[in-house]
């Protein structure tokens, strides 16, 4: 981080992208939830350091976002997916833009730090763990052994 090194800076903004699996975690994806929890508590201590000099620092946590990647999910996943997000809906990039330009740039968020904020049709408020991504083991160490790889089947 730059501004870290330019005590002089007295006003600013900074966004980092999280993801709402930073957030509610996800079988199969402990990794990538790690490190996205990770940006969410980076966000909140460096807002608590930054708020003297009147930098404020947030937080967007998109949920599913029409992409490439949604796009091969196939039907029956899609349909998994949808079926926990309260809108029915994937959400769009330029939904996402809008939040980040809103929280850079506008007068109104002036106020607002160590925020974050979700964008994801309501889904951290409901879901809690999709269905079709259970571990899939045997004998006494459930839950063990679980990577992205086992679960590529069901995600191409």
């Amino acid at each position: 981080m730059v501004m870290a090194h330019k005590p002089s800076i007295c006003k600013g903004r900074i966004i980092n992208i999280t993801s709402v699996v930073g957030l509610v975690g996800n079988a199969g994806q402990a990794n990538y939830s790690a490190a996205k929890a990770g940006v969410i508590g980076f966000t909140k201590s460096v807002a608590k350091e930054y708020a003297s000099r009147n930098i404020n620092v947030n937080a967007v946590a998109p949920g599913f976002i029409s992409s490439d990647m949604t796009a091969k999910l196939g039907e029956d996943i899609e349909k998994k997916i949808l079926g926990t997000i309260p809108l029915g809906q994937y959400g769009q990039p330029e939904e996402v833009a809008g939040l980040v330009e809103f929280l850079a740039l506008n007068p109104a968020a002036s106020y607002i730090t160590g925020q974050v904020f979700t964008i994801d049709g309501g889904m951290v408020n409901t879901v809690r763990r999709l269905v079709g991504f259970e571990p899939q083991c045997s004998g006494p160490a459930r839950g063990v052994g679980i990577t992205r790889a086992s679960l590529e089947p069901q995600l191409s």
